[in-house]
């Protein structure tokens, strides 16, 4: 007996010890029932809501629920009947002001004496001090940020008025922060923009299609002092506090432009000086097809490309020369190298002493690390051979119209200039071709086979195989054949020059 009434003492203990702690608990602690009434409503709950325990007993828990979040306690309830434990949600709840407030809760179900599930305990602690000391925090950050960020930065309201401006901004557009705020941001811009800009902004605000925003563009500036500058300009869209708040990242591209100025002119210039030399190429000659990527779509940089033809004592002679680098650079080096290859094949030398010689002027006379890939040909249309020494460029390609097969050859040596006169070696290939059977040699440089699609693919070895096979069917449409080349490339990237040469062997033999 005394043992029972010890037993019963304990779990009284216990009980008060749980109310106790319940009743001072510094977060709300609620029960519910199955069917989403309040069964329990500590004082910390009164202080957070302010509705008292008579005022919410036997209530629908939804009366503290915003309107927006109602769907959040079917998902709870849910949870709960599979027993279920929600850990630490944060959301949002409603006093009985209605104001909302931000809030983490924790829900666990409660169980009968016979493990079933009866109602749900919810633990709710107010988290507003933590949300403003959050929100300051981020607001500390994206103002150190806001202000040491290099490239400009403009905020402006759904009016098109500047709200703010960082001090990059202010280098930018020699504006003082008071001089500007609450203006339309159509004084930092010159005309036409100016005036198109609040139509733009009205008409991206009724229709919501994004001509500019999100999207880099290139733009011009207006300096308080009048003057003009082009700019990178990225914009981008914002919620502050239910308001619309358009951000405009502002970069100065003066320098930028200014180096692709002088860079577009040193191409101009490279490609004058290297049309001297293609002009004394006087006339065409029959059975040679030179290409040089004539009409190629797109921006390109001079790459350095040289293709030249020259007859003598019965032979013709062909120079394919790829120098290393982009305009002038690449330019220099060509410029002697094709005068001496005019002179020495005029005179009639062989091959293996044209390549010697333009190695040694290159080697003596260019600064150290200016390479020339080349191929040198001699062909003796008499003989029905070409003679060729090849360094550094891809492999020469012989096709019989009448065989698919094809043979590569050459482009065992280094390019002209890496190695010194006395290590330099001047031997030479030669190679016959048939008189039964028409046969076609190619020479190319390698931006045909590096040249990209809008994919980003490259044309390759492959198709560079399949446009001349095509071409050994029918030499008369070669201008079609390079149709293929120029259609397959991104007319939107920056591509090497490209220069191919076709020999109709037999066909140059009847007109030499």
């Amino acid at each position: 007996m005394e043992s029972g009434v010890t037993k019963s003492s304990q779990i009284n203990n216990t009980e008060n010890w749980y109310r106790a702690l319940i009743k001072s608990s510094g977060d709300a602690i609620i029960g519910k029932d199955l069917n989403g009434r309040v069964a329990s409503w500590n004082p910390a709950a009164e202080r957070m809501f302010s509705y008292t325990e008579q005022e919410m007993l036997g209530q629908p828990i939804t009366k503290l629920i915003p309107k927006q979040r109602i769907s959040e306690e079917q998902v709870i309830l849910a949870r709960i009947l599979q027993g279920d434990q929600i850990q630490y949600y944060e959301t949002t709840r409603l006093r009985k002001n209605d104001d909302e407030f931000p809030a983490c809760i924790s829900v666990s179900p409660i169980r009968c004496p016979q493990g079933n599930i009866i109602g749900a305990a919810k633990i709710i602690r107010d988290i507003t001090e933590r949300k403003a000391a959050d929100l300051l925090s981020k607001d500390n950050r994206f103002r150190a940020l806001f202000e040491t960020i290099v490239d400009g930065v403009v905020l402006i309201n759904a009016k098109g008025l500047i709200q703010a401006l960082n001090p990059a901004a202010v280098n930018l557009f020699g504006y003082a922060p008071i001089e500007v705020q609450g203006k339309n941001i159509s004084m930092l811009m010159p005309s036409p923009h100016a005036e198109q800009h609040d139509q733009h902004l009205d008409n991206y605000l009724k229709t919501g299609i994004k001509k500019v925003i999100g999207i880099g563009r290139e733009a011009m500036g207006k300096r308080k002092d009048g003057s003009m500058f082009p700019v990178e300009l990225t914009i981008s869209e914002m919620d502050v506090d239910g308001e619309r708040i358009f951000t405009g990242i502002i970069r100065d591209i003066s320098q930028r432009k200014q180096a692709e100025a002088a860079n577009d002119f040193e191409q101009e210039l490279a490609s004058d000086l290297l049309q001297r030399l293609w002009e004394a190429e006087k006339t065409d000659k029959s059975g040679l097809t030179i290409w040089r990527g004539e009409n190629l779509p797109g921006k390109r940089y001079f790459s350095g490309d040289l293709l030249l033809h020259a007859s003598s004592y019965g032979h013709t002679y062909v120079l394919h020369a790829d120098s290393m680098g982009h305009g002038l650079v690449a330019a220099l080096p060509l410029l002697p190298l094709g005068d001496l290859f005019y002179s020495l094949a005029h005179s009639g030398h062989m091959v293996g002493a044209i390549a010697a010689k333009l190695n040694r002027m290159l080697f003596e006379r260019m600064p150290r690390g200016r390479f020339v890939s080349a191929t040198i040909l001699r062909i003796n249309t008499h003989h029905r051979s070409v003679e060729f020494w090849s360094g550094g460029m891809p492999p020469l390609i012989i096709l019989t119209a009448e065989s698919a097969n094809e043979t590569q050859a050459g482009g065992e040596h280094p390019a002209l200039g890496v190695l010194s006169p006395d290590d330099f070696n001047a031997k030479t290939q030669e190679w016959q071709w048939d008189s039964q059977y028409p046969q076609h040699l190619f020479s190319y440089s390698d931006g045909l086979t590096d040249a990209q699609n809008t994919a980003g693919e490259r044309f390759g070895p492959k198709r560079t195989l399949e446009l001349f096979k095509n071409q050994c069917k029918d030499p008369s449409k070669s201008t079609e054949l390079c149709k293929v080349f120029v259609d397959f490339i991104d007319p939107n990237k920056t591509h090497d020059d490209v220069s191919l040469l076709m020999v109709d062997c037999e066909l140059l033999r009847q007109y030499a």
